[in-house]
């Protein structure tokens, strides 16, 4: 998307929201085995911000610290009452994935890249248009 978007979301239960405002970076799906496990066996969608793009507000957060697989440190954000996954930071890069099923209004999402497509299980299928990767792509 080349368009400035005004994006708001909350979690599950409503107590922590966020604000999106700039360009789309990325819309992504991930098969790796940590979302997989986030999801309960299916795939992550994410949208890609400038980190500075997305604000929280009110309720609290809780964090989940892990390692990717090129041992980069990964930041899982969470409401602490609904525990929600909002997004994931990882630490080397100036990007902020927001889970896709946190804004309001998820009608824009199509996913773009599917990441770590080989982990996924036999019955997932792909969208269409998007470009495959078997890892992150390198500026992740």
């Amino acid at each position: 998307m080349t368009e400035v978007v005004d994006l708001r979301g909350r979690c599950a239960c409503g107590a922590v929201r966020l604000k999106a405002h700039g360009f789309i970076v990325a819309m992504t799906e991930c098969w790796c085995r940590d979302c997989q496990k986030e999801t309960g066996g299916g795939a992550t969608h994410s949208v890609i911000f400038p980190a500075e793009s997305v604000e929280f507000e009110g309720g609290e957060l809780g964090e989940y610290i892990r390692s990717s697989d090129r041992g980069a440190r990964v930041v899982q954000r969470f409401c602490r009452t609904c525990a929600n996954v909002l997004t994931a930071d990882v630490e080397d890069v100036p990007f902020r994935a927001v889970r896709a099923g946190v804004f309001d209004d998820t009608t824009f999402f199509e996913p773009q890249m599917v990441l770590y497509h080989s982990a996924a299980p036999k019955w997932a299928r792909f969208p269409e248009n998007a470009r495959l990767f078997e890892t992150q792509p390198s500026a992740a």
